[in-house]
């Protein structure tokens, strides 16, 4: 019978993998044992051969572990595992065998035998106190390397829970068996347990849920057969009263409680002893406990006490440990499930989910929807064991689906559970009913606070009439001090917030009180003043003050989706909307500023401010956003032009300013540089007017940059050059930054065009890259997509450099895929097309010409990905008709608007394509020698020295190359630097006579 039960058992078992193999299981089961009653009267465990080790016990037919007879909870696969290493012990077992044994027939990643390897360690207590039994072949697998030894028919299996109990002076502790091990707190425990070691009074501090008393019950653990009285846990959760507190701790430490015993009598009775008291839950009793620890601490010395409260007890000689939540993976973080499981939040609520559903394993695919959970339930220990039991019904996608609404979701805890342990809620209202009137009142009202406050903003939000200032800073700390508010100690300045899930719960008060437009209100308003506040600063002073508002960018976004909401104001959401602008722009948030500026345009007539500094502010920001998120539209112009007519009429000379250069980048963008070079000149004399050091530089650098676009490279170079001399850059410049990228790295860049056509390859090369250098310093996204755009990549581009024009637009394409910066993602795709066009040369391909040309008119940067990039290789890929056409308007776009900076290459790459043609060669050598004449003329000798090229190989192809010859030699001889540049090379390669290399 015995045999045949074992047979079934492990045949049944093994089925109990689906849903149907348990429901057949179960019905066996049920037949075995009306069937085999009277049998299983006389049956005994069998004899199994054990395998003893350190003082466990381990039985393999039985599945069983015994440390000292008792059964130690490990998972089956945790069991699979540790008996492998036993059966080949003192070898190296691989890991790939150690998954195949513990998860037969399923894939599973490597972080899955991690983490039950870890579980196992724990649970065995491997490497505390000098234990040493399971080592780890790096990257290799696992060895059991203590002894064993087989007891052949020892191993009996221990006596039924209904056994008699251990008399009562061999007790030496009341701790509760710990049914799941603690998981991420193995640190922290050795920690406390040292420190309780050397300190008499020890009292962990933290949130409902965060872990308290199991962290005490794992170190107290570690006390016991240390302390020769014992370890008594004295649980005050279940008394309600200070006057039964005395009971409460005399019945478990055999002290007789008698009519009228006093505090006197119970620590009389202690006065001898030596022992470690496990005071847990001493909130709802705080002064009555404190009054009892002073007591025992005072009247018996060779007393220790580990008490856990949601305050300090604020006795003399206590030691504070402030238990904070588990580590969970960054919200920047994209990881696999080996990775995610390293952090203990996730390891905790992968443990909880496998009890749930039975199989579950954390794989790749789900490990970030894991990683957010555990982000969203703040690593709070009883949320993620709440949370994890929902997966068996709703699935870890349904889980991370419905998670916003936590605290209905946060339900069903253990029965065994205290009843404040088994919801969210339930946790949470043991601490809220605790709180003074007051401090309830300020509880809730911090909940209108997305992602932190200062002292300052929550009395100036949470406080009224009745709450003074002071009265609230004082109310905020008192809830620091209870665990409900968390000092935020990785922020500048003191800052605090609500965690989330208590966050959720404090916002459910408020809404009860009815209290939520009210402060709402008070919220946007608070906002409103203090970036009014910032820029007033900024005006007077000169500062760059939105920094330090980046602090409560969540709060603004809550501000204003109230302010915007039909139960709002119109008003304080468009006042808001035009003061956080220079925050959005600061931060590079172009496509927040943009969503936010357009609901707040469409509010302006509600609000009663049409014609304003808040217009005008908000019609910029359009203007300027647009071009960024969505590209070049006409409605970008528009709002700008609006936004300058506002200007003028309100005679805010600094606005002007600043809507000129914004104009002036959205004509300089589509390469109408006549215009840009009017509105330059406008901001001269704007600039001059107001007399400051940031507004002249500003036009400087806006009139430098058109005139080289326009050709005049000496003049623009002459702008350029001393607006980059001084040691710090101009003053006001991050206003422009914020309307765009920062003016003195764009100086900086253009300045190395200028130097590359004027043909000094060096100093263009060492500006660049300076400029590179200073825009990741600035950690300006918007100004390091430009920099990788129009200096690096750009550049790159004209010396022939793909590898490195390569590198700088799959930066550049990453940046601007983060950001949403739409503009500079398009320069980016077309800039990497006509790389690997060029990079592919006469093999390319008509599909690879057709997405090069089509990526090059979607993208309109025509300015700085220049026809002549890529027009050659169009050509070479048998586009010649097609290309010589685009080429044709590229000419006639540059004399309508002015732009004539690459004219002369635009003329040579015509001839290059007419020499295709017999018919017109002699037309050929006309666009090369006016091309020349051109590049003179704007003193480009990069362009002169192409066009001699091209004229030298159409002469020498004619036999009359005489005087063709002794230009490009003049021509070469005029280089001083750069002189191993591709242009160079192919020159002299030609004069050498060798085959052509362009």
């Amino acid at each position: 019978m015995r045999r045949g039960l074992l047979w079934l058992d492990r045949r049944l078992g093994r089925a109990c993998a689906t849903r149907a193999g348990r429901l057949v299981y179960g019905r066996a089961a049920e037949a075995i044992l009306r069937c085999s009653e009277a049998a299983m009267e006389h049956y005994s465990p069998l004899a199994d051969p054990a395998l003893i080790f350190d003082g466990f016990r381990l039985l393999p037919r039985q599945r069983l572990l015994l440390e000292d007879g008792k059964p130690v909870r490990i998972g089956s696969r945790a069991f699979d595992i540790l008996l492998a290493l036993l059966e080949r012990r003192g070898e190296r077992v691989g890991k790939a065998e150690l998954i195949a044994r513990a998860w037969p027939g399923t894939h599973v990643v490597e972080g899955n035998l991690k983490f039950q390897i870890a579980a196992l360690r724990r649970a065995l207590r491997d490497g505390q106190d000098g234990r040493r039994l399971i080592e780890a072949s790096k990257g290799l697998g696992y060895s059991f390397v203590a002894a064993v030894t087989v007891a052949e028919g020892g191993g009996r299996a221990p006596e039924s829970h209904h056994s008699a109990p251990p008399a009562e002076g061999a007790r030496r502790h009341n701790l509760p068996e710990q049914i799941t091990a603690l998981v991420g707190c193995d640190d922290i425990v050795a920690k406390l347990a040292d420190q309780l070691a050397r300190n008499r009074l020890l009292t962990i501090v933290g949130a409902g849920g965060i872990g308290k008393t199991s962290v005490a019950l794992a170190v107290a653990e570690r006390f016991v057969g240390v302390e020769p009285d014992g370890v008594w846990l004295i649980d005050l959760a279940r008394i309600t009263e200070p006057g039964q507190l005395l009971g409460a701790v005399a019945g478990p430490v055999n002290v007789e409680v008698r009519s009228g015993m006093t505090m006197r009598d119970l620590v009389a009775a202690l006065r001898a002893r030596r022992m470690l008291l496990v005071v847990d839950n001493c909130a709802h009793l705080i002064d009555a406990a404190a009054e009892l620890v002073a007591a025992v601490l005072r009247g018996a010395p060779q007393i220790r006490i580990l008490a856990t409260s949601r305050e300090a007890l604020r006795c003399e000689g206590e030691r504070l440990c402030r238990l904070g939540p588990l580590d969970a993976p960054p919200a920047t973080a994209s990881l696999g499930a080996a990775e995610a499981l390293r952090f203990p939040a996730v390891q905790l609520f992968v443990q909880h989910a496998a009890a749930s559903l039975d199989g579950f394993e954390l794989t790749d695919e789900d490990a970030p929807r894991a990683a957010e959970i555990c982000r969203k339930l703040d690593g709070i220990p009883l949320a993620i064991e709440l949370a994890a039991a929902w997966v068996g019904v709703l699935g870890l996608r349904g889980l991370a689906a419905q998670l916003d609404d936590r605290l209905r979701l946060l339900t069903g805890g253990r029965r065994t559970a205290l009843p404040r342990h088994r919801t969210m809620r339930a946790a949470l209202d043991w601490s809220h009913d605790l709180l003074r009137p007051a401090e309830q009142t300020i509880f809730r009202r911090l909940a209108i606070f997305v992602g932190g406050f200062t002292l300052t903003a929550a009395a100036g939000i949470a406080g009224e009439e009745s709450l003074p200032a002071d009265d609230v800073v004082q109310t905020v700390l008192a809830l620091a001090a209870k665990s409900l508010v968390v000092a935020d100690l990785d922020s500048p300045g003191s800052r605090f917030r609500l965690l989330d899930t208590t966050r959720a719960y404090a916002l459910e008060k408020l809404r009860q009180a009815d209290e939520v437009a009210p402060v709402a209100r008070r919220h946007a308003t608070w906002l409103l003043a203090l970036l009014e506040s910032v820029a007033d600063r900024e005006r007077r002073e000169g500062d760059e003050g939105y920094a330090a508002a980046e602090a409560d960018i969540d709060n603004l976004r809550a501000a204003l989706a109230w302010a915007f909401d039909p139960a709002g104001d119109a008003a304080i959401g468009v006042g808001l909307a035009a003061a956080s602008l220079p925050l959005w722009f600061s931060t590079s948030l172009l496509g927040e500023a943009h969503g936010w500026t357009e609901r707040a345009l469409d509010l302006l007539e509600e609000a009663g401010l049409r014609g304003t500094w808040q217009e005008m502010m908000l019609q910029t920001a359009f203007g300027v956003s647009l071009q960024a998120v969505k590209g070049r539209t006409s409605d970008a112009h528009r709002a700008l032009t609006r936004a300058l007519a506002i200007a003028e009429q309100l005679q805010d000379r600094s606005h002007r300013l600043l809507v000129l250069h914004d104009l002036w980048i959205y004509h300089m963008r589509v390469g109408e540089v006549r215009t840009a070079l009017d509105l330059a000149r406008q901001a001269e004399a704007v600039g001059g007017a107001l007399a400051e050091q940031g507004a002249t530089a500003t036009a400087a650098w806006m009139l430098g940059s058109t005139l080289h676009f326009a050709g005049d490279h000496a003049a623009a170079r002459a702008q350029l050059e001393p607006l980059l001399l001084e040691a710090e850059p101009w003053p006001g410049r991050h206003q422009i930054r914020r309307a765009g990228f920062d003016p003195h790295v764009s100086a900086r860049y253009i300045l190395a065009h200028v130097l590359w056509v004027q043909g000094h390859g060096d100093q263009a090369s060492d500006a660049v890259h300076a400029a590179l250098e200073q825009a990741r310093r600035v950690r300006h996204p918007l100004t390091l997509c430009s920099t990788l755009a129009w200096g690096a990549c750009a550049l790159a581009l004209l010396a022939g450099d793909l590898e490195d024009a390569a590198g700088s637009a799959a930066e550049l394409i990453d940046l601007a895929q983060k950001h949403a910066f739409a503009d500079h993602l398009s320069y980016g795709l077309a800039a990497q097309e006509i790389i690997r066009l060029q990079q592919a040369g006469p093999a390319a391909g008509a599909d690879q010409v057709r997405a090069a040309l089509a990526r090059w008119r979607a993208s309109q940067w025509h300015a700085f990905l220049n026809i002549g990039d890529f027009a050659l290789a169009a050509a070479q890929a048998g586009f010649g008709e097609e290309i010589a056409a685009t080429v044709e308007e590229a000419l006639q776009r540059a004399e309508r608007n002015g732009e004539f900076w690459a004219y002369p290459e635009i003329l040579r790459i015509k001839g290059e394509l007419l020499l295709h043609d017999a018919r017109v060669g002699a037309a050929a050598r006309e666009c090369f020698t006016l091309a020349l004449d051109r590049a003179r003329a704007q003193g480009a000798l990069a362009w002169q020295l192409r066009s001699a090229t091209s004229l030298y190989r159409v002469d020498r192809d004619r036999g009359d190359a005489a005087a063709s010859r002794d230009l490009l030699e003049r021509t070469i001889a005029a280089f001083r630097e750069g002189l191993g540049s591709r242009d160079l090379k192919v020159a002299r390669q030609l004069l050498s006579g060798a085959p052509d290399q362009d």
